[in-house]
């Protein structure tokens, strides 16, 4: 699928941030979102994804020949969304999907290299600087994917490429507490002594707009 896929659906509910970072890239030099996807969001997406992966499968199957086909034959699949489990390991009845996008590029037919960005935009569509998704936020993700086979690792599946984010509803950058860390009770464990809330922070000065560029790296 060349052109961009936006998820959940446009018209329907947005979906939920969990973990993400679309300004700066993480340790392994990627930007990335990771939300939460209902049943209904999710499921249809994995089919048509299961669909695209099989078929490429299937036909490298039937162009390989002795061990190689046998092999390909059992190559395990890899999707970008999966169900989601709760701390002790239940399912929780929704799905999480992932979508990363490494944050710098270097051919390896020229050698070129580069950069790359995400885009994000607020809910009327105007480009936002300097904004990241927080958590709890509500957003559209903008995706390109392809089917892929990966013989290293005996896999084969979807990849996800992440394009851009609309924030419909910023959420906080930084959990506040447990369960918006992703926390549960654990019956049993340590228990502690409650404390204070900590004073509110005073907020630093707001950076200039050049600051707010120079931290966005562009195509």
């Amino acid at each position: 699928m060349n052109k961009n896929q936006v998820i959940p659906a446009p018209g329907t509910a947005p979906a939920l941030v969990r973990w993400g970072g679309v300004i700066k890239p993480d340790r392994y030099g990627n930007f990335y979102v990771d939300v939460e996807l209902t049943p209904e969001q999710a499921e249809p997406l994995i089919e048509e994804y299961q669909s695209r992966a099989k078929k490429v499968l299937d036909e490298a199957i039937a162009e390989a020949k002795g061990i190689k086909k046998k092999a390909l034959a059992e190559y395990r699949e890899q999707l970008p969304i999966k169900p989601d489990y709760d701390q002790e390991g239940e399912p929780t009845g929704k799905y999480r999907m992932v979508a990363k996008l490494n944050a710098a590029w270097e051919s390896k037919k020229t050698g070129a290299s580069g950069t790359n960005s995400v885009l994000v935009c607020d809910a009327t569509g105007q480009v936002l600087r300097g904004v990241d998704v927080g958590w709890n936020s509500e957003v559209y993700v903008s995706v390109k994917t392809r089917p892929y086979i990966h013989d290293a690792s005996e896999k084969y599946g979807v990849k996800m490429e992440l394009v851009g984010v609309q924030i419909i509803s910023l959420g906080d950058t930084r959990p506040q507490d447990a369960a918006s860390a992703g926390f549960g009770v654990v019956e049993g464990g340590f228990q502690g002594q409650p404390v204070a809330a900590p004073a509110e922070e005073t907020p630093a000065p707001a950076a200039s707009a050049a600051e707010a560029e120079s931290g966005d790296a562009d195509y």
